[in-house]
């Protein structure tokens, strides 16, 4: 019995410490103009399924850290009376030997707009809007994550 049990413990430490110990933190702040915005919903999908869902606090803020490294995910960033924003978080290229070393932040700044009154013109917004305006994605090379937008 002793032996099941010692061959049981010896296997999942075995599989836990062959698995990468990929760490990443994305962090920031919503903002409109430069005051930030309380109560902000922030929701990041993969796969078009919510994996994590935020609200900002007093100071704009958010941090989200369930990240699986090969994966593409969708964060967008919306609150009542604002237009949404959408980034693209992709993360492939990682070698498990890298994703094992890695552990990064990044640290965004996300402004959200306010809704025109005008509708016609409102709706057409978020129309043009419902792409993604930037994306995140990994540098092999220089082993980091870099902001397009």
């Amino acid at each position: 019995m002793k032996k099941i049990i010692f061959t049981i413990i010896f296997f999942q430490f075995f599989i836990l410490s062959a698995t990468p110990q990929f760490k990443l933190e994305v962090k920031g702040r919503v903002l409109n103009s430069d005051k930030p915005i309380t109560g902000a919903i922030l929701h990041l999908y993969k796969d078009s399924v919510e994996v994590q869902s935020i609200i900002t606090n007093e100071d704009g803020e958010f941090v989200f850290i369930q990240f699986q490294y090969n994966n593409e995910y969708l964060l967008t960033a919306t609150k009542e009376g604002f237009i949404t924003k959408k980034l693209i978080i992709s993360l492939n290229g990682f070698t498990d030997s890298k994703a094992r070393e890695y552990q990064g932040e990044c640290n965004l700044t996300i402004v959200l707009n306010e809704n025109p009154s005008i509708k016609n013109l409102s709706s057409q917004l978020n129309v043009l809007l419902a792409k993604p305006v930037g994306r995140i994605y990994y540098d092999s090379l220089e082993n980091d994550l870099k902001v397009e937008r």
